[in-house]
């Protein structure tokens, strides 16, 4: 059961930024490998749920690892270019750069979602942090403040967008 109360006293401030996670979280975890390509599943609901939440909040990407058909996909669905970070060492570091450049976004106005323990970095500049329920870690899910019902790649960003809906 979700207690909406301890998720509307978190989320009680206006959500300003929504930063995804790719591996794991906006698809399934999966990297298939035909010949020199690489083969990545993309949920239409999650590409749904960006591209509402464009339209009222900034959307920022942050991977780890580069992937031509993420960067197409997140063009494809409307996000800017200069807020997609693929091949990213540091996340809390791309975090404090673009935060820099948006000085109007503060910790309360921040939400994520990530699957591992290299999203955790991120956890002391983000008020509200949400994972896959299929995230393998546990420390990652010890420390959400919402596990998904629904699997990275199978509709958790389409979840979380339901979730903060009324708080965007």
């Amino acid at each position: 059961m979700i207690n909406f109360n301890i998720i509307k006293k978190l989320l009680g401030n206006k959500i300003k930024l929504f930063i995804l996670d790719v591996d794991g979280c906006l698809t399934n975890g999966q990297v298939h490998y035909l010949s020199d390509d690489q083969n990545i599943i993309f949920s239409t609901y999650d590409g749904e749920a960006i591209m509402e939440m464009i339209k009222k909040i900034e959307v920022i990407v942050i991977s780890g690892r580069k992937c031509d058909g993420t960067l197409k996909r997140c063009l494809e669905l409307g996000i800017k270019e200069e807020n997609i970070f693929l091949a990213t060492k540091n996340k809390k570091d791309t975090l404090l750069k673009f935060l820099e450049n948006n000085k109007h976004i503060s910790k309360e106005n921040i939400i994520a979602i990530g699957d591992q323990q290299i999203d955790l970095l991120l956890l002391d500049q983000i008020n509200f942090f949400v994972c896959p329920r299929n995230t393998p870690d546990f420390n990652v899910l010890k420390n959400a403040d919402y596990i998904t019902f629904t699997n990275g790649g199978v509709s958790a960003i389409f979840e979380t967008y339901k979730l903060i809906e009324s708080f965007i």
